[in-house]
């Protein structure tokens, strides 16, 4: 039965060999340009540059192929792009989406991956928040390690003291 099993794994090695899949680059920032976007306001950019500078990029953006001046598009991700901007950071992850989209495709894809994500909830977060605290962090360490400000975490713990109905 290994061999059997062995041999169902070389099968499925060979079938997958020569798909590629898609490969993250690391660029320069200023390779990179905006598009016109759905979103208007980007906020909190500081507070994700203080992250960025502290945890890193954690995925990349998604862009479309080089333009004619040479410049990778945003397609998906221009907080992290105006974030690693704002903290002087040089270079960026990307993915090149090749895939040839119209206009309103484009804005589709923007609108779904903004309005599907599912946020966490205030208590959600309050609940993260106080495992930092049962393990004997401060307020302020755990704001500066998640780039946010006191009160945001403040205000957050303070929902752990209401009655679970109201929660």
């Amino acid at each position: 039965m290994a061999l059997n099993n062995l041999k169902g794994l070389s099968e499925l090695a060979k079938a997958a060999k020569g798909k590629k899949g898609k490969e993250v680059l690391t660029v320069p920032v200023d390779d990179v340009v905006s598009k016109v976007q759905v979103r208007k306001r980007f906020r909190n950019i500081e507070e994700l540059a203080a992250t960025l500078l502290t945890e890193g990029q954690q995925s990349p953006i998604i862009v479309f192929p080089k333009n004619e001046e040479g410049k990778f598009v945003i397609q998906k991700g221009e907080r992290r792009w105006r974030a690693c901007k704002h903290a002087g950071i040089e270079t960026i992850d990307l993915v090149v989406n090749d895939k040839v989209q119209n206009n309103l495709d484009e804005t589709a894809g923007e609108l779904i991956e903004n309005i599907q994500r599912d946020d966490l909830t205030p208590v959600e977060i309050a609940e993260a928040l106080n495992l930092f605290i049962e393990e004997g962090w401060k307020q302020k360490d755990i704001a500066d390690r998640l780039g946010k400000n006191i009160t945001f975490v403040s205000t957050h713990l303070s929902l752990l003291k209401l009655p679970d109905c109201v929660r």
